[in-house]
């Protein structure tokens, strides 16, 4: 009987110290450092998530056990259960309990240690991550974003002879507001890689942005280039237009706008030749799925100067290049 107090009080004692471990170590121990040469911290929900999680079964074990320890306490009070229990029956359950510990020792030391490889291994992988996500928000309200920005960690891959640090994220932010702060999201994440080991890892980093099939922005940061897929009624929505989108996209060298999921691209607003004339960076151009031919003729037109320049200007009508017959072969 007295033993049984004893675990009760045990495992209440454990159930206080897991709840301050699931505030503080989960918390506080998933602060880690933002940018590596300075010391502002932020909050990493990542390493929450995978600090949390062990800590949630153990607190489950505990209760499991205090009500499992209460309901013995009671059926000996009610005389349903000898006060002396079998002492081999004790010294099994003794063994079993101490195997328990043991087990889930081995398991939380496993934990930390992965836990400090997968810190030291991914430090820069990591903090890219916090700058991305300083500039695009996760939408809370889809289970998919908040898991892959939770626990699925950015990996380097091959991709036509580059090797490629890529990011996918899906946001309920605005495409202008994505689009307004790209130029500084490139710049810091370029900064960030050149100061770093990832410099002589990988040869690009590549950043996959989307609104849920609405719209689409694509970086690649080391060789200044982007790719936005529009659809015309969530322009309308948001107020915005596809004259919007290509302004928004006059600091990068490489440009590209087509539609996103099917979408073909209206220009209802006249675009001349002055509109292009900040687009002083810009090396090459590519309109994707315009809608008529009569449009694709007024970019033409818009953009005679920049061809003049040395830029590199595609412009395809649906699936057809301007100025040829030939079908589009994507």
């Amino acid at each position: 009987m007295n033993k049984k107090l004893f675990w009760l009080r045990f495992l209440r004692i454990v159930l206080c110290v897991n709840a301050m471990l699931i505030i503080g170590f989960s918390i506080f121990g998933s602060m880690r450092l933002y940018r590596y040469e300075t010391s502002q911290y932020v909050f990493d929900p990542m390493i929450f998530g995978i600090l949390l999680i062990p800590c949630l079964l153990f607190l489950s074990f505990t209760v499991v056990g205090i009500c499992h320890v209460s309901c013995e306490i009671g059926k000996y009070k009610r005389g349903e259960l000898p006060v002396i229990a079998d002492e081999a029956v004790a010294a099994k359950k003794k063994a079993q309990r101490r195997r328990f510990l043991i087990c889930m020792g081995a398991l939380l030391l496993m934990f930390l240690f992965c836990f400090i490889f997968h810190e030291i291994k991914n430090r820069d992988i990591i903090a890219v991550k916090h700058i991305i996500t300083d500039y695009v928000s996760i939408d809370p309200d889809s289970l998919i974003d908040v898991y892959n920005y939770t626990f699925e960690l950015s990996h380097i891959r091959e991709e036509n002879g580059e090797r490629l640090l890529s990011f996918g994220f899906g946001t309920h932010s605005n495409l202008s507001d994505v689009l307004a702060h790209a130029p500084e999201l490139r710049d810091r994440i370029n900064e960030y890689v050149r100061n770093s080991d990832l410099w002589n890892e990988i040869d690009n980093v590549h950043i996959y942005i989307e609104n849920h099939a609405n719209w689409v922005v694509r970086l690649w940061t080391l060789s200044d280039r982007i790719v936005v897929g529009t659809d015309w009624y969530d322009l309308e929505k948001d107020g915005l237009t596809n004259k919007d989108v290509l302004s928004f996209c006059k600091d990068f060298e490489i440009v590209v706008l087509g539609g996103s999921w099917g979408s073909s691209l209206k220009f209802e607003e006249t675009i001349d030749k002055e509109f292009f004339a900040d687009f002083t960076k810009l090396r090459e151009l590519k309109i994707d799925d315009i809608d008529t031919k009569e449009t694709a003729l007024m970019l033409n037109e818009a953009t005679a100067d920049l061809q003049e320049r040395g830029v590199k200007v595609k412009l395809y009508y649906g699936r057809t290049l301007l100025g040829s017959e030939k079908e589009w072969e994507r």
